[in-house]
């Protein structure tokens, strides 16, 4: 499962707003969002907190 799938299973699974989600890593919420619908990239850094974020679970 790549880690869009992953966040997104999280969020719902959760009950979670991707703005929380968003805020968490230091993202915006629309950054965020477009990187999960795949139209645009973000840093490493912000993939490696949302891993550990998903992975606590």
């Amino acid at each position: 499962m790549e880690l869009q799938e992953k966040v997104m299973t999280y969020a719902k699974e959760n009950g979670i707003k991707l703005g929380f989600i968003a805020e968490k890593i230091g993202l915006y919420q629309s950054q965020l969002s477009a990187w999960l619908h795949g139209k645009k990239d973000i840093e490493m850094i912000y993939k490696d907190r949302l891993e550990r974020l998903v992975d606590k679970q």
